[in-house]
Order: structure tokens, then sequence, then C-alpha cells
């Protein structure tokens, strides 16, 4: 393997066990071609193997054995990509099948590799109902070797753990999708080897059914790395006795129809995208066909922006909600802005606050790694403190701390690799002094 010297900063980071490359000049001296290299110091002691992506704008590296244990291990740098792979797939794919939360048993969507997190870099995969859905990061996986040795890994492994669970047998399909820096995700179609031909399926969590359409979402439009946030919320949801709900950047409506499949009377979801409430009515036909309690009357979709909906429902309908959930997207529905959810949150909380019932309960997510758990903690403390005296002038109540949420179950993270933990939400409850 070729061997390439590693900025000072880089060693430093990699000894730390933090598992990306970045741009930097010494880069900009590595091979034009995606390939396996070995990382040194300046001593040229191997302080690292990666995956190398020549074309990536910023994340030139993943690292996929770090070398810092003995020096002899360094000195050595013995790589052998083939039984490592499949080792590690089977070791990701067991902790999903063998897991005390019983992953499969609830739902059949979950993730069979979290990358960096699973030591797989650069490659996400999804379990939906016997698609296989992987995602790209780096171009290295493209490269047709390693890419088909992949696909046999992971069909290995399920062939191992399927037949031992109560999800019917089926053949594995996979969509193939390259989730690139700097581009769109795209979609790749092999029908060379029993590539799926088209971009819809089903899959069911949590008692609900969802029909997936890729073509319109990215994610299918469910968010599988939210589920075991969904699930957490199923016993609150219950607790509050036929809640009224409203969902704000609702998307496609998981937490919406979550909220109907768990005894809310009425559910308001409000989103600037025609096409993702499109999609959340067709899932609702699709679940009151299985479920004769739901009634499509106690749902409620608005085409509108946040701020617009919100100011129409407290001047037009003076409606109090029981649950509030606000999880803006990293920029709008028609993509041309990009949004500080945090700020978001600021600007609509004391709107937000004048809707919700007394002991209510409001549910807001930010989906970045460039805030801190530590961080958002504060800024959420802040955003207390500063509704606090408004809330007892105004209302008599005050706003307090229920729970924290993180991304958990199918979606591990590492503490030396802050960028792979991105979800934080936070439960608050509006409560009478």
């Amino acid at each position: 393997m070729i061997k390439v010297e590693l900025h000072p900063t880089t060693v430093k980071m990699v000894n730390r066990k933090h598992p990306w490359i970045l741009k930097d000049s010494y880069t900009e001296k590595f091979p034009k071609r995606e390939g396996i290299l070995v990382g040194v110091d300046r001593t040229q002691m191997p302080v690292c193997i990666f995956l190398h992506d020549p074309s990536a704008l910023q994340i030139k590296g993943r690292v996929w054995s770090f070398l810092q244990e003995t020096k002899q291990e360094r000195k050595e740098a013995i790589f052998d990509l083939d039984s490592e792979l499949q080792h590690r797939v089977m070791q990701a794919v067991s902790k999903r099948f063998e897991s005390k939360n019983n992953i499969y048993q609830q739902r059949n969507n979950f993730y069979l590799i979290f990358g960096e997190a699973d030591y797989i870099p650069g490659v996400k995969v999804q379990f939906l109902n016997c698609t296989i859905l992987i995602q790209l990061y780096t171009r290295f996986w493209q490269l047709p070797r390693y890419l088909n040795l992949l696909k046999k890994c992971l069909q290995d492994a399920l062939s191992k753990y399927l037949p031992q669970t109560h999800i019917k047998p089926q053949r594995q399909h996979f969509l193939l999708q390259y989730r690139f820096s700097g581009s769109a995700p795209t979609w790749v179609v092999d029908n060379t080897s029993n590539e799926i031909e088209t971009k819809t399926v089903t899959v069911t969590e949590f008692g609900v059914n969802y029909a997936l359409n890729f073509e319109l979402c990215d994610d299918g439009g469910i968010y599988s790395d939210m589920a075991s946030v969904r699930k957490l919320m199923i016993p609150y949801i219950r607790r509050l006795l036929q809640p009224t709900v409203l969902n704000l950047y609702a998307h496609t409506g998981s937490f919406s129809l979550l909220a109907l499949e768990n005894g809310a009377q009425k559910v308001v979801s409000v989103d600037l995208s025609k096409s993702y409430l499109s999609q959340l009515e067709l899932n609702l036909q699709l679940n009151l066909k299985m479920n004769l309690q739901l009634d499509s009357g106690n749902h409620l979709s608005i085409v509108d922006s946040v701020q617009s909906a919100v100011q129409k429902l407290k001047q037009d309908r003076g409606e109090k909600f029981d649950l509030i959930i606000s999880d803006p997207p990293s920029c709008s529905s028609d993509g041309q802005r990009v949004a500080n959810a945090l700020q978001n949150h600021q600007k609509n909380l004391p709107h937000l606050l004048e809707l919700l019932r007394d002991n209510g309960l409001l549910l807001l997510f930010i989906n970045t790694h460039k805030i801190s758990t530590n961080t958002f903690k504060r800024k959420v403390g802040e955003m207390i403190s500063l509704s606090t005296l408004k809330l007892k002038l105004k209302l008599k109540s005050k706003l307090e701390v229920v729970r924290y949420f993180h991304l958990s179950e199918d979606c591990p993270t590492l503490t030396s690799f802050p960028e792979g933990d991105y979800l934080k939400g936070v439960l608050l409850r509006l409560r009478k002094t």
C-alpha cells in the first residue's frame, strides 16, 4: 500500500480516534485516484489505514484502522479488507438482531450499518422490509470490487439472522444512493445484480404502516434514525389521553401517524411542501384500511410556512394543543434557504407556548453536529430562562425540561466522533405556577 504523510494536526486527531482526514496542504499531495492508503507521521511511522476519496470536497480520507496500539503493529500495517469487512458487517448486523431492545420485532426499518460508529466508514445501510438501502458517503465504495464485496457481506449476514426472526424470508433487493458532499443525493440502479426497479417500499414501525417514496424523499419519508425517539414518545402520547397534536415541519408525517395510532383525537400537520403532505395523506389512507379505529376526520394537513400557520391558528381558531412537535429542516422545503434550527425555535417559542395547553408538551429537535449536546442543553436552558418571566407575567406558567433525546438503538455514536452525533431533541412541559 502507498504511504502518505499526514499533517501533524491530522496525526493528533487520528491518535484521538477521530476517523476523518480533512483537506489540507498535505492531502493535495495524495494520489489522484480512490484507494487504500497508509497514513504516516513525520517519522514515517504508520498511524492509520484509510479509504481515500480525492474527489471529496473536505473529507479526503476515512480511517479504516487505527495503528497506534503497538509499535510492532504500526510498523507492519497489515491489511486484509476482505476478511475484515466481512467481520465488521457481521458484527454490525448481529448488534441489531441480538439487541435487548428487540428492534426487529417492533419495526422492519432500521440501520444495519451506521457508518463510522460501526467502524465501516463512509457507508450507511438501512433494512427496509427486505429492501437494503445502501448510502455511500465516499467514492471509495463505488469501486466495483468493494461495493460487490459489501453486498455479499450483507447477504451473508442477513441469511444468518433473518431466518431467526418473524420477518418473512424474501430475496434481498438493493437500492444504492450516492450521498457525496457538495452534490445532491443520486440514485443508482444496477439491474445486473438484483437491484429493485421501483423506489417505493412499505415498512411497518410500531404498528404504523408507511409507504416510502424515494422519488419524493432522499430518505423515503420516514427518517429511520428518529425511530428510537418515536418509540420513547409513545407513552407520553398515551398518557395525554386522546390529545390534540400540532406537528410543525411535518415532512411526510411520521409523528402525525404515530400520534393517531396512539389515541390522538386530532392532529394538525403543517409543512410548506404539498408533495410531502400528499404522501402523509396516502399513508393515512393506507393505515385506515388496516385499523378501523383510525378516522381520517381526525387529521388536518396545512400547506403553509410554520410561521404563517401558527399565526393563523392563534388568530382564526384560538386552538390549544396538548403536544406540539417542531423539527425544522436544515434547509427549506424548496431547497433554497438554509435555516438555523435553534434560531427557529427561539423565534417560534413564544407563539407555540400560546398554543399549548396547561401541562402540555413541546418537543423540539435540531439535526446538526455543529452544535454539541452540551451546547444544545445550554441553549435550551437559555430559551427557558428568557421565556420564564414572560410566562409568569402572561400565563402564570413555567417551562420545564422533561427529558432529552439523542441517537440510540440502531444508530450508535462515538465520543471521539462528534460529527456522528447530530440528532438532539428535548421534551418540555408547560406547568402552572
